[in-house]
């Protein structure tokens, strides 16, 4: 999962490098929210089965923090695209383009499965 989640930094490192100056960052803060609704999916997923009550945002705050300074320390702190680059740089350009749209695929439902249950859950009580 860790190597999934490098490879999503190295890709959208690579779309910002053209369009922002510091790509690292905006890279690392794309992934930390990625990485977040991910954890908020399986909670999402968890709910189905267990009525568990929803966490405080003061649980939550710092679970984003914890994420946000994880990923600083691992691709911002020593950012070396270089190892990133040697792993990836010879993808086959149809693999590269299907990547590139399972990640945003990715991203999409990772985003819509939580407010997708929580509003089948709660606003229409069908589940």
């Amino acid at each position: 999962m860790i190597r999934f989640f490098d490879y999503i930094f190295y890709r959208i490192y690579l779309a910002y490098k053209q369009k922002d100056d510091l790509p690292g960052p905006t890279a690392s803060i794309v992934i930390s929210i990625v990485q977040f609704f991910t954890l908020f999916s399986l909670f999402a997923l968890l709910r189905l089965f267990y009525d568990t009550p929803l966490p405080s945002k003061y649980y939550v705050l710092p679970l984003i923090g914890g994420i946000m300074i994880y990923n600083w320390y691992k691709y911002e702190r020593n950012l070396n695209i270089e190892k990133f680059d040697n792993q990836w740089q010879d993808e086959e350009k149809s693999r590269k383009k299907r990547n590139g749209w399972l990640i945003v695929l990715y991203i999409i439902l990772s985003i819509m499965f939580p407010i997708t249950i929580g509003i089948l859950k709660h606003n229409l009580e069908v589940m």
